[in-house]
């Protein structure tokens, strides 16, 4: 029928589809997908969505007032006056000319799905990221996975973070973090990512503490773990360490604990929900990204965590929209006076400003937010917590520093050592970081695979790394053991980059009693 036919639209044009939603959100995707060069539309006006359907079925298909089951689905393309995205390019893509499904396939910026919710239509959105201008030096590190969307039978991938608004009737803010949050590219098709209706259900299973399931009026901390563990992950809690006050049980972070513990997550794959107050109010986001900083050497004797003076984070926010660069900043706790974290959405352009620029006033003016727990989803094979691992960081580092000053014997001058951390698969490890680390030596490369498979006792599906510079250049990696206790937390070796992180591997062993583990020569 002729109300089902797919539509094209200039994006520029008042009969966008987009431009006729007034809201926060729709400013922000408008200027954001503007900014990546979004020219055209494809509209499916008539869109089955699986997150929408199940909340249909939860709570809006019993409404009295008639909501619809189908969705419209909005497509975006940057499109070129030599190479158009138009119908009649589209129909010459469908008839196999491979020429023309590869312009759509390149051209392609994602897609976003509008739900006849009047108050909340933004559905399952997921588009590309913008431009990386410090990609060589300081790049963005983001666990995105690839989306595949089937238009009349052409299909078209985007990767990035799943997103969308919030929807009072079944989903609050941490409802939808998580449902974004387990979206993660770290999880496998085991791990299904749940519709946000079951999200909310599997909250209140558990722990309704006598409310109404539907509508939502939110989760508190333990009802987004009790969610986690029923789609079978493991919570993973960090909270802050700057108590505000003598016996008060709210707690904010300090900027070394939270730069650190959220660069060691994404690293690891694993986006985070952040929980917090934007400005007086509790508000729930999903961490989806971080910018690396500077493997600056430290000074002789001392230890410094890499990422502690992180300044930038990526959030999924739904009262704004995916992607939102925050800025990182100390602020003064009006209680204790102490040094906390605070967050503010910063340019430049997804909306509309530069590089290094003032943000625009889609979110000028938004309020400060004040995060005082991580929550993530990790697998049920990581035993070990974060800040065990962390722990156990510094204590090799500080005995690393000990050993150099007896190899050295100059205790008035010793190493200066930069961390960082994260959990990873073995196969990851193998395959991803090592060739990163040794792809300009593919013997030594090789060498190493092989040890490690070969000549180190067999290792748990995911690892701790521990990871230690000196002078800005990789020097030894510690490999722990995940799956025991924090009490028991143990290394199964050592990958050694320099000659010297050999010696000190040894000295390690033989002076101080630190199971190292059995060193791998990486040079």
């Amino acid at each position: 029928m002729s109300s089902g036919r797919l539509r094209f639209y200039h994006f520029g044009d008042a009969d966008n589809p987009l431009s006729h939603l007034d809201s926060r959100q729709a400013e922000y995707l408008s200027r954001y997908l503007d900014d990546l060069g979004a020219r055209v539309v494809l509209e499916e006006p008539f869109y089955f969505d699986r997150d929408y359907l199940d909340e249909f079925s939860a709570f809006y298909g019993k409404s009295a007032r008639r909501y619809p089951n189908h969705c419209r689905r909005l497509h975006f393309f940057a499109s070129q006056e030599k190479k158009p995205i138009n119908r009649r390019t589209f129909t010459a893509a469908l008839a196999g000319n491979e020429g023309m499904a590869r312009r759509f396939c390149e051209a392609y910026l994602g897609f976003c799905v509008i739900r006849p919710i009047p108050s909340a239509p933004f559905g399952r959105t997921v588009v590309r990221w913008y431009p990386d201008p410090q990609e060589k030096t300081t790049p963005r590190i983001y666990p995105a996975r690839t989306y595949t969307c089937h238009v009349a039978g052409l299909p078209l991938t985007v990767d990035g973070l799943a997103w969308q608004q919030q929807d009072s009737g079944v989903g609050a803010c941490a409802t939808i973090a998580l449902w974004s949050m387990l979206h993660s590219s770290a999880f496998d098709d085991h791990h299904a990512v749940p519709t946000t209706a079951t999200i909310t259900e599997a909250a209140h299973r558990a722990l309704s503490l006598g409310g109404r399931t539907f509508p939502s009026s939110g989760l508190n901390i333990y009802q987004i773990c009790e969610a986690i563990k029923a789609v079978g992950l493991a919570p993973l809690v960090i909270s802050g360490d700057v108590q505000l006050a003598d016996g008060d049980h709210d707690v904010r972070f300090s900027r070394q604990k939270f730069g650190s513990s959220c660069a060691a997550l994404i690293r690891s794959g694993y986006p985070a929900i952040v929980v917090g107050r934007l400005g007086s109010a509790p508000h729930a986001v999903c961490l989806v990204g971080v910018r690396e900083v500077p493997a600056n050497p430290a000074g002789p004797g001392e230890i410094r965590l890499q990422d502690s003076s992180l300044e930038y984070v990526y959030i999924h926010d739904d009262n704004i929209g995916p992607n939102i660069r925050f800025g990182i900043s100390d602020c003064s706790a009006r209680v204790s006076r102490q040094s906390i974290v605070c967050l503010n959405p910063s340019g430049p352009s997804p909306v509309g400003g530069v590089v290094g620029g003032e943000p625009s006033e889609v979110i000028a003016g938004y309020p400060t937010f004040f995060p005082s727990q991580l929550i993530a989803a990790t697998h049920d094979g990581i035993r070990t917590h974060l800040d065990r691992l962390h722990e156990q960081s510094i204590l090799a580092a500080e005995d690393l520093i000990r050993a150099g000053a007896l190899l050295f014997q100059a205790p008035q001058q010793p190493l200066g050592l930069v961390v960082t951390f994260k959990f990873v698969k073995i196969a990851s490890y193998l395959q991803h970081d090592l060739k990163r680390l040794l792809s300009a030596t593919p013997k030594i490369l090789a060498r190493v695979r092989c040890e490690l498979q070969e000549q180190v006792e067999p290792m748990s599906l995911h690892v701790g790394i521990a990871r230690f510079g000196v002078g800005g250049i990789p020097f030894m990696d510690i490999l722990f053991d995940s799956t025991d206790n924090n009490v028991q937390m143990q290394s199964f070796c050592c990958v050694v980059m320099q000659p010297v992180a050999h010696f000190l591997a040894d000295i390690l062993l033989q002076h101080h009693g630190y199971p190292v583990g059995k060193p791998i020569m990486a040079y």
